[in-house]
């Protein structure tokens, strides 16, 4: 029950940031910019190799073992667009808990400065997501057990982004962590 009454705390402070600091809703602007120009230049790029990944007008067929590591760099490059832009938020957003007063380029220049460490998790989290589209793709059992998989994953990783940006861990170290 604590983790509950914490958790609503924490929600009720992230709102009155965002409402008092509005410039840092930019961040999800930028983002979906930055996804925008980075998914149109992979599909752009991988036009030719399209018709593997769509069926006959346009419908989802089964991916062949070839379209993996495209699906991987695509998975990769998403998680790190939308990580380092989370990661700025936050920044921000724990500057303006300390009492401080964020600007854009805080919050950019701390996701910057944590970069390397957002690359690995979002590597990380590119091959569990492959990993798990594989699996529930697969029979009956292994739908299911891509399903169990999956919401575990997102249970123990939950709060990965702010433990490694935050208390300058490993990523292996902010794993368990968050997931603790």
């Amino acid at each position: 029950m604590e983790t509950l009454a914490r958790t609503m705390q924490l929600i009720r402070q992230s709102v009155q940031v965002l409402l008092s600091d509005t410039a840092i809703l930019a961040f999800p602007l930028l983002s979906a910019l930055a996804l925008i120009l980075v998914d149109g230049t992979l599909l752009f790029s991988l036009k030719s190799q399209l018709p593997t990944l769509l069926g006959p007008g346009g419908a989802r067929t089964a991916v062949a073992q070839e379209t993996y590591p495209m699906m991987f760099l695509f998975y990769a490059v998403n998680y790190f667009v939308i990580l380092f832009f989370n990661s700025a938020l936050m920044a921000c957003a724990n500057v303006r808990f300390a009492g401080g007063r964020p600007r854009l380029g805080d919050g950019l220049r701390y996701a910057g400065a944590n970069a390397a460490r957002i690359l690995l998790w979002a590597l990380i989290a590119a091959t569990v997501g492959v990993l798990v589209y594989v699996l529930e793709r697969s029979r009956i059992l292994g739908w299911i057990v891509g399903r169990v998989f999956e919401v575990a994953w997102s249970l123990a990783t939950f709060f990965i982004v702010p433990v490694i940006i935050f208390e300058d861990l490993d990523v292996f170290s902010a794993f368990k962590r968050s997931a603790d």
